[in-house]
């Protein structure tokens, strides 16, 4: 055969096509090859030559374009090239997708969807093929008259929508539906066997909710069961969502009591978000008894009196345990940021093992109203040394522009054979010192009063040179606008290798904020 022959039939070649369609149950695989029948004729209408041909296959999804492109993704879904198809009489038969398998990309549930058919070295030939479906194939798109968008898939690739609609009853193992919607005007019942369990079963993102009207368990003639214990007889009554203004109201019914965590099994029962903002708003009752905290045995832990407006740690009626009270403590120095919403406030601090109070947005030691700090081992001046030196417990922080009061009793050794020695207070820069102190001593004239009118303003002892007396300090400071430390310095008076003056332990300062 030549090729001209072959050119010829490119273009008034006739053929003829035959499709057929197997019957095969439902649930076996299927052959998914496309049975093709045609007829090769020269352009005078005599058969072609015959022999074998190499023939070229094209689906598009439209009847003309891309014939000379590569079969790529636009119109053109599939090829595939049959080097050697017999022709007899003209006639051949082929299986569309023996060479190349028909791929998912050609969807056979279309009405564009064209066969083209090239020969050899050939021009594509023109019209192309559209394909059709056998007359009894309708009915593959319907099951029972129903379209497949009627029915439910199991387990789809993608969320499903719409409705279902059941008449009688719905007997599953396991049921899975983001939402399950009743009738307005029906009561839903879901309902287990009665020999059976009805078992309601969440992940951990789980909740169930109400938008509009009331959850309600009901146990009738037998019991409701959340877990493994019983939670609800039939005398008595669960509600979830009672009206717009209660979210949750839990009730034993007319009699018994409501138990949370009844087993002894360790439990944590959290009531709100333990970890955000969530606030129980009121604990109401209206007796002497409206709301207890009870232990092992009865034993009251914690009372709260609403008749009388009262608290009790303990038992109100005595008896012979003794319930303690301990506050929070806090470990290091410093109180927590004063504010007027925290008066009344206490707490231990273990850093200076002190309970602290705060009363009229100042802190202080709930004791005697003070602050004290107190020496808690001799301190010696540097000898041969003129220069103060800090008692560093013998000092407190000072706010800016803020007023205190402050009492020292510092016992003192000058015991050495030259009574030599000088003290004095600091203050922040600019604050106003009003500060008397007394040097005692064993004669009237060794009482000798030094004031301290100014930071660093020193007094002096050249009189008393014995081991157990002490100074006693009564003052007041103003700090200005610049804040720090209040703080008792001494030293020699005059430098010498023999004579030093020693701060014993006990010394303590005491003071208070004053407006």
């Amino acid at each position: 055969m030549s090729r001209r022959l072959l050119a010829g039939c490119a273009v008034l070649c006739g053929v003829a096509v035959w499709m057929a369609v197997a019957v095969v149950p439902a649930h076996a695989a299927i052959n998914k090859q496309i049975s093709f029948q045609g007829k090769l004729t020269n352009t005078d209408g005599t058969n072609v030559t015959d022999g074998t041909y190499s023939v070229r296959f094209r689906i598009y999804t439209d009847p003309t374009a891309d014939s000379t492109n590569t079969c790529s993704a636009n119109s053109c879904k599939w090829e595939e090239t049959q080097a050697s198809v017999s022709v007899s009489g003209g006639v051949f038969q082929v299986n569309l997708g023996s060479s190349t398998a028909l791929p998912a990309s050609v969807d056979f549930n279309t009405a564009a969807l064209y066969l083209g058919v090239k020969v050899g070295s050939d021009a594509e030939m023109t019209p192309r093929i559209q394909l059709t479906a056998a007359p009894y194939a309708f009915n593959t798109d319907l099951l029972d008259g129903l379209d497949s968008g009627a029915f439910v898939q199991l387990s789809p690739g993608s969320q499903q929508t719409g409705s279902i609609n059941v008449s009688g009853t719905v007997n599953s193992n396991t049921f899975n539906s983001s939402t399950l919607t009743f009738g307005a005007a029906s009561t839903a019942t879901v309902q287990a066997a009665a020999s059976q369990a009805l078992t309601l079963t969440g992940n951990a993102a789980s909740t169930w909710s109400t938008t509009a009207g009331n959850i309600t368990i009901q146990a009738g003639s037998g019991t409701v069961s959340l877990g493994s214990s019983t939670v609800l007889s039939s005398s008595g009554a669960l509600s979830v969502g009672s009206g717009a203004a209660t979210a949750l109201t839990i009730d034993s019914g007319t009699t018994g009591a409501l138990n949370l965590g009844t087993s002894a099994n360790a439990k944590t029962i959290t009531l709100g978000n333990n970890t955000g903002a969530t606030v129980i708003a009121s604990l109401v009752g209206t007796s002497t008894t409206a709301f207890k905290v009870q232990g092992p045995s009865s034993a009251v832990y914690l009372n709260i009196d609403s008749t009388n407006n009262r608290l009790y740690v303990g038992n109100p009626t005595a008896d012979s345990t003794a319930f303690l009270l301990i506050f929070d403590y806090k470990n290091t120095t410093g109180d927590p940021t004063v504010a007027a919403a925290n008066n009344g406030a206490e707490y231990y601090n273990s850093a200076n093992n002190k309970f602290r109070c705060q009363q009229n947005s100042i802190w202080m030691d709930c004791a005697n109203g003070f602050n004290t700090n107190t020496v808690t081992a001799d301190q010696a001046a540097t000898q041969s040394s003129t220069t103060m030196q800090n008692v560093t417990a013998l000092g407190f922080p000072a706010n800016a522009n803020t007023a205190y009061v402050f009492d020292a009793w510092i016992p003192i050794n000058d015991s050495n054979a030259t009574a030599d020695s000088k003290y004095t207070f600091t203050a922040p820069t600019g604050a106003v010192m009003d500060v008397m102190t007394q040097y005692s001593g064993t004669t009237a004239t060794a009482n000798v009063i030094c004031n301290i009118t100014a930071s660093a303003t020193a007094c002096a002892n050249t009189t008393v040179n014995i081991a157990n007396h002490f100074i006693q300090v009564t003052g007041h400071v103003t700090v200005g606008g610049t804040a720090g430390t209040v703080q008792f310095q001494f030293a020699q008076n005059t430098s010498t290798a023999a004579s030093f003056p020693v701060i014993k332990k006990g010394a303590t300062i005491s003071w208070h904020q004053s407006n």
